[in-house]
């Protein structure tokens, strides 16, 4: 059963209380993958980075609908074809996320639009380890 990401965002945002946040975390490290939008074709192809607040972050969606819909309103803003979905395990991506810190990448953006949520990528490490699979 898919989770209502856009729901555990909105009780995130307006909750009265940290579960909600809790939920929401839980709920996207409990993803069987993150997807991602290439940010071109071919084998050179790498996962989309973008910006926030004036600072750069992956760019990650937790279902492949979401990342489907963003690449073909990318592609229809840059007046090309829409690039591929790639996908990482949960843990892998977070690995990735990781070490991009080294390039400047800051955090992680997920489901970018109305409804996204975001964290840096070693507080990302660390609440994986506690409300992911392998932290409980």
């Amino acid at each position: 059963m898919a989770n209502d990401f856009d729901g555990l965002v909105m009780a995130a945002q307006f909750g009265q209380n940290k579960m909600a946040e809790h939920d929401l975390w839980k709920a996207a490290f409990n993803c069987g993958a993150w997807y991602f939008v290439a940010d071109q074709t071919g084998d050179d192809a790498a996962p989309v980075v973008g910006a926030m607040d004036g600072k750069p972050y992956l760019i990650a969606f937790t279902d492949e609908e979401r990342a489907e819909r963003f690449s073909a309103d990318r592609a229809r803003k840059r007046g090309g074809e829409a690039t591929p979905v790639l996908h990482m395990e949960v843990a892998e991506a977070i690995e990735y996320a990781v070490s991009l810190r080294d390039h400047g990448v800051e955090g992680m953006l997920f489901n970018n639009g109305g409804y996204s949520f975001h964290g840096l990528s070693g507080q990302i490490a660390e609440m994986h380890n506690r409300y992911g699979r392998s932290g409980g």
